[in-house]
């Protein structure tokens, strides 16, 4: 019997337990009564949840905080870093890079540098060595990164190049190491920034296309995409694989058709979204082309001259498996973008002297607009055979070259031979920030 008690003893707490818990959820839906709330079934348990979410999105926030601070100076030392224009503002993004030091170390950079002509913001930090895949996109507005997801990508990759064509962010080239030999490579992507997905450009065997590179410059116009020079490496059996420099010039157009009661200037305003109707016209060589063939020459677009500008970029003889000869440059060349595409060679003018003036304060020699001289000569041979036929022999550093060293006070400063430079066009004021030297 007094087993018995215990038990009936045991569920009678329970029930008071459970009266009392239910009394005390009563009360609570009284007093939100009398305040003018109004109770529902289930409101204790959204509440929890709202309270859960809260908490989650706090953590989020906090994991993802951009912390800012105002630098004195530059970046640190590095290469192959983005150095960007900023499409709603008067100021440069400068993101990641990587920097090889003098142990034999790689760092790899994610911070992100914002330049203004008053002062320098950071955010960031760094990383090791990878060939990714991943698509990321920078909000300017909120200073912080969210991570694009498809199911349809590029394989991953370096030392590719995009650009940003009326909606489409273009990707092509680059190369894949994989250790016993690098595979470069000449696919295509578009990335539709309204419909967020990625979408493969094939060619028909009578196509024409660019050679597999990579470290070329790709440089977007309204009316397409223009790309020049570059490096791969040609593998021929029972031969060292050669590294070859390449100084041919790609346009990457639309070629859809006017359709019947279309306005004239409907073709240039219009890129279309079939893949078929995109395709790759080789230019030909026509005025001073930079010379001798070069990889890493990065191009800028001076959007009130209708030009590209490239500076500097290096050449490689590869001798042998064991020695590998460079030359670096500082030169500056012009791609006029209207009709069929013309170089020219912009050289900075020296001060001229003025008698009975006063001497001019050292001006900027990155203003074009104030010190570029743009010198054309006679076309030059229209030859378009393959650029990837035989390798490249660089020929001497040009007079630009020694500028960076010279002791005339009458010519304008200039920055030293590398290749990879970071360069952007802002209000007619060419930037060049950083890149990479062998010394």
């Amino acid at each position: 019997m007094a087993k018995k008690k215990g038990v009936s003893s045991e569920k009678a707490k329970a029930k008071e337990a459970k009266k009392a818990k239910a009394e005390k959820k009563a009360e609570k839906r009284e007093t939100k009564k009398t305040k003018g709330g109004s109770a529902r079934p289930g409101a204790d348990d959204e509440e929890d949840l709202d309270a859960i979410l809260e908490k989650l999105a706090k953590e989020w926030e906090a994991k993802h905080k951009v912390n800012e601070e105002t630098v004195a100076g530059p970046p640190t030392r590095r290469a192959n870093a983005t150095l960007t224009p900023c499409p709603s503002g008067n100021h440069l993004w400068f993101i990641g890079g990587e920097y090889f030091s003098e142990d034999g170390k790689a760092h790899f950079y994610n911070d992100v540098y914002r330049y203004t002509p008053e002062k320098l913001i950071l955010s960031g930090a760094g990383n090791t060595f990878h060939h990714y895949r991943d698509f990321w996109v920078f909000d300017v507005a909120t200073h912080s990164w969210d991570r694009i997801e498809t199911k349809i990508k590029p394989i991953a990759r370096s030392g590719h190049r995009m650009a940003l064509w009326k909606h489409f962010i273009v990707l092509f080239g680059g190369f894949v190491d994989i250790g016993v030999r690098t595979n470069y490579l000449n696919d295509l992507w578009l990335f539709d920034t309204q419909e967020y997905k990625w979408i493969q450009v094939e060619f028909g065997p009578n196509d024409r296309q660019p050679h597999s590179r990579s470290g070329f410059s790709f440089l977007p116009i309204a009316e397409g995409v223009i790309m020049h020079g570059g490096y791969t490496k040609t593998y021929d059996k029972g031969k060292r694989p050669v590294g070859v420099a390449l100084e041919d010039t790609w346009f990457l157009k639309s070629v859809s058709r006017l359709h019947s009661g279309d306005p004239p200037l409907t073709l240039l305003l219009r890129m279309s979204l079939n893949p078929k109707e995109i395709k790759w016209e080789k230019r030909k060589k026509i005025g001073y082309a930079p010379s001798p063939a070069r990889s890493g020459c990065s191009m800028a677009l001076w959007a009130a001259k209708a030009q590209g500008v490239l500076f500097g970029g290096v050449s490689d003889v590869d001798k042998d498996e064991e020695q590998l000869d460079s030359v670096f440059y500082n030169d500056m060349f012009g791609y006029q973008t209207s009709g069929n595409g013309r170089w020219v060679s912009m050289n900075l003018k020296k001060k001229k002297k003025m008698g009975g003036q006063k001497k001019e304060k050292g001006k900027n020699p990155a203003e074009l607009r104030k010190y570029v001289e743009e010198e054309e000569e006679e076309p030059l041979s229209d030859d378009e055979a393959n650029p990837a036929a035989t390798p490249m022999s660089p020929a001497e550093p040009t007079p630009q070259s020694i500028f960076a060293m010279s002791d005339d006070p009458d010519q304008p400063p200039m920055p030293f031979q590398r290749y990879n430079a970071m360069l952007a066009v802002l209000r007619n004021t060419l930037y060049m920030c950083e890149s990479l030297k062998i010394l």
